[in-house]
């Protein structure tokens, strides 16, 4: 397995059955759909603008309350405080909790080397961007983890400059 919060929710979804919700593909498919919503996110897409948290708001219940039952891992949601407290009022409105919450760890050196090494052409597999993606971790992600424990029964902390086998393995004991 390749290293990588993506590569290890979606490993995730198909060891237990549950589904693997992307929420860079939702968008992508909405804005092909051509839909209001679509259109909408394609305009802070294209203008490369932080869109509004209560935007994807839609698509985030919609998939919960479809999914609720069968079980579900979202990759990359929530991005902010604001989407954070988003999900916590679904959470309260559908009265429902996140089993577990995966925090994964890494040195900032391994994430740059990783990215390094990617024999990639996407425009987002730069050291600068890499950088970039750490500030705004450190500034938006890690304040809003403590929003989303108080809807989540269990946290799991991971080393992720661990061998991934071992990482899906700890997350699969905890699962079972």
């Amino acid at each position: 397995m390749v290293p990588g919060k993506s590569t290890l929710a979606r490993a995730i979804s198909e060891k237990i059955g549950i589904k693997y919700i992307s929420i860079g593909d939702l968008t992508r498919q909405e804005m092909a759909s051509g839909s209001k919503l679509g259109k909408n996110i394609k305009y802070y897409f294209d203008n490369k603008l932080d869109y509004p948290d209560e935007l994807l708001l839609p698509l985030i219940e919609d998939l919960i309350i479809k999914n609720i039952n069968i079980g579900f891992i979202i990759d990359s949601y929530p991005k902010n405080k604001g989407e954070a407290q988003q999900l916590k009022k679904i959470a309260v409105k559908h009265k429902f909790i996140l089993d577990l919450l995966i925090i994964l760890e890494i040195d900032d050196a391994v994430v740059i080397n990783r990215i390094s090494r990617r024999n990639s052409t996407r425009s987002d597999d730069t050291n600068e961007i890499a950088v970039n993606r750490l500030e705004y971790y450190r500034r938006h992600i890690v304040p809003l983890i403590e929003d989303i424990k108080q809807i989540s029964e269990q946290k799991l902390i991971l080393d992720s400059n661990e061998d991934p086998n071992k990482l899906l393995s700890k997350v699969l004991n905890i699962c079972r």
